[in-house]
């Protein structure tokens, strides 16, 4: 049922998307801040929807945890940049990646990882400037998330605990679906306020293989 409602919704969406991107081709104007919306509001309803049918899959498992397997995580974050491409054409901008040169491997769903980091980066785009994906070492776990630049959190607040935030009416939804992502990898969501904006991220186990990918 869920499968069915996502696949209804994405020809639409991908639609929307690909109008907005008509009109930047052909110069009929430079992106306004309307544009900037509509196409956000299209690339998180596409990014939802993948999430949906990865929920779906992830509720067939008798435990509802994904099977997690080794992953280069700075494959992940190019390959979350590159699929917003049609974003950054639009508005002229592109995300940094900030990760160390060493390889990092984590033990995690690798379809889940991306999910995760697309659905926060998607959040991001409503604000003035795309987030900042990123990726560290702290001791045995690396830290995955997306820095956004969007209102700062108060100290104590919690998504978890129903608060809202009025400079951030939108991100309710969106993290009902980032905590269900949180809870098919078996980990934690954790945040750092800044003074502009907000790190949300995961700590992964770093993985033993040998092998790189």
């Amino acid at each position: 049922m869920l499968d069915g409602l996502a696949s209804g919704l994405e020809v639409p969406l991908a639609f929307i998307r690909a109008v907005e991107l008509l009109k930047k081709e052909r110069g009929w104007e430079a992106a306004t801040d309307d544009d900037r919306k509509i196409l956000w509001a299209a690339e998180q309803g596409l990014r939802q929807i993948e999430t949906v049918r990865l929920l779906a899959s992830a509720g067939a498992a008798s435990d509802g945890v994904l099977v997690p397997e080794p992953v280069a995580v700075r494959g992940v974050l190019e390959e979350v940049k590159g699929d917003f491409g049609q974003f950054w054409r639009l508005v002229d901008e592109q995300p940094e990646i900030i990760a160390t040169r060493e390889q990092l491997l984590v033990d995690v769903n690798r379809r889940a990882l991306k999910c995760f980091l697309a659905s926060l980066l998607a959040e991001s785009l409503q604000f003035a400037s795309a987030g900042r994906l990123f990726a560290r070492k702290v001791q045995s776990k690396i830290r995955v998330g997306v820095r956004d630049f969007g209102p700062a959190l108060p100290r104590d607040f919690s998504y978890e605990k129903n608060q809202t935030l009025p400079l951030r009416p939108k991100s309710r939804a969106s993290f009902l679906i980032i905590d269900e992502l949180v809870r098919v990898m078996n980990v934690r969501l954790e945040k750092t306020s800044h003074r502009d904006g907000v790190s949300f991220f995961v700590e992964l186990p770093e993985s033993r293989q040998v092998r790189l990918l």
